[in-house]
């Protein structure tokens, strides 16, 4: 049954249309601007189904009627994982390097949505006390009984942790997934030591370059981002972003932009892959950030004290 919301950032009931696509729909609040489903296609406790080991499995599958596409594409999340093991651990390292330049006494960590617990496992090899939330089943149990992490299954505010009880809380392309996003960050300010850090990336999944693009060259009305509801329910802009974050109680300690991944310019402007796309694909990537439309905000915060 679906269900309309107002605006979680600014409570407004006033939106417009900003993408349609059978039954799903994305609005832009005129208050504030945050960007959001709207109406539900289901409710929140239905969401969890969402999350189970179809959405890691590399396969889509039918929810409420949608088509979900799995989070891994046509691959296996684990298989994916050792596949390329060493390439992306290089990638966690640079994250937490980036962490403890913030942070430089490791103490407690959490990461929310930590998935199969690859990244926490790194963590955890680094010398810190690693704990982790996870709301599929199927990933967390992975991670508590194939790499022995402490991790609770379940919504974070389901984890009950105590006051200022963390050092660091961390999120990789989590927020845009949750029903309610300010309550969450709430609830990780209130976890959060006074001189917690809070790192998260966040798409930039309507905004980006890449969307643009693809609009133009297929003409179509809306920009249609790379992954719709009821996956992601929220849709953060850089402004959108900084303003959720103040209101829950939090201070920017630095915000920038990268890039995740190109889009495919052989499938958009026909060119030879070998010979132009590690020039175009250098090209994208220093222009979108220039212009702050890359497809991914990274954002370091601490508790507002």
């Amino acid at each position: 049954m679906k269900r309309y919301i107002n605006c979680v950032l600014c409570n407004s009931n006033e939106s417009r249309l900003i993408f349609e696509e059978g039954q799903i729909a994305i609005v832009e609040c005129k208050s504030c601007g945050l960007a959001y489903n709207n109406p539900r296609i289901c409710e929140e406790k239905e969401l969890k189904k969402v999350y189970d080991e179809k959405y890691f499995g590399g396969k889509d599958f039918s929810f409420s009627d949608i088509i979900v596409e799995s989070w891994a594409g046509n691959s296996n999340y684990i298989s994916s994982f050792y596949e390329k093991k060493e390439e992306i651990t290089q990638n966690f390292l640079k994250i937490l390097n980036e962490i403890e330049r913030y942070k430089k006494e490791k103490g407690r960590f959490l990461e929310l949505g930590c998935a199969y617990g690859f990244f926490l496992d790194v963590v955890r090899n680094r010398g810190w006390e690693a704990h982790g939330v996870e709301i599929s089943n199927d990933s967390a149990n992975y991670a508590r009984q194939e790499l022995k992490l402490d991790v609770k299954i379940g919504t974070l505010e389901e984890a009950n942790y105590p006051d200022e009880y963390f050092d660091v809380i961390f999120l990789s392309d989590v927020l845009e997934h949750l029903p309610n996003p300010i309550e969450i960050l709430k609830e990780i300010n209130r976890i959060l030591k006074p001189d917690g850090i809070l790192r998260m990336l966040v798409p930039n999944d309507l905004y980006c370059l890449s969307v643009w693009i693809k609009k133009i060259i297929r003409g179509t009305k809306y920009r249609k981002p790379s992954v719709l509801p009821p996956i992601h329910l929220y849709f953060f802009s850089k402004d959108t972003l900084q303003k959720a974050l103040k209101k829950t109680g939090f201070d920017i300690l630095k915000i920038k932009f990268t890039v995740y991944s190109c889009p495919d310019y052989k499938n958009y402007f026909g060119v030879k892959r070998l010979l132009l796309y590690p020039i175009l694909h250098k090209l994208f990537h220093q222009v979108s950030i220039l212009l702050n439309m890359s497809n991914t905000i990274n954002v370091f915060a601490k508790k507002r004290i």
